[in-house]
């Protein structure tokens, strides 16, 4: 059973990564599309949990104290659980977010580029691709 354990585990560590191939403009948009959806669903279901575990706490307040808890108990759990969703959800918008300024920040073309070879200046369209980088602002004193 070890040996078996220890194989998995270094065939996922010795597994050649130069193959990996790079995002691309249309992947960071799709995986920034998946990300709203799920921070979506997140902040409805954890809404939704809030509110019925508040109304379960509020419908059970005179159990608080006693030694099962009840249903207050329970309320409490579906309270914390849906502000856990929420707090999934602004987690994800976040992510989406910079997945889709990551999409549209790498464009690529055709771009005219202007050539003087032996002292004449022509121009010639190659495919190009353009990286932009945001940088952080700098203040001035």
């Amino acid at each position: 059973m070890i040996f078996i354990f220890l194989s998995v585990a270094f065939t996922g560590i010795a597994q050649d990564s130069s193959f990996v191939k790079p995002l691309t403009k249309a992947d960071y948009l799709e995986k920034s599309k998946k990300l709203k959806t799920t921070s979506i669903v997140l902040f409805c279901v954890g809404g939704g949990l809030i509110i019925g575990g508040s109304a379960l706490i509020v419908n059970n307040l005179d159990d608080i104290f006693s030694s099962d808890g009840g249903n207050a108990a329970v309320g409490t759990v579906l309270f914390f659980a849906g502000l856990a969703g929420i707090v999934g959800g602004i987690v994800s918008a976040v992510k989406s977010h910079k997945n889709k300024v990551k999409a549209f920040s790498m464009t690529a073309g055709i771009q005219p580029v202007y050539l003087s070879p032996k002292n004449t200046v022509y121009s010639r369209s190659i495919p190009t691709l353009s990286i932009t980088f945001k940088l952080p602002n700098q203040h001035r004193h």
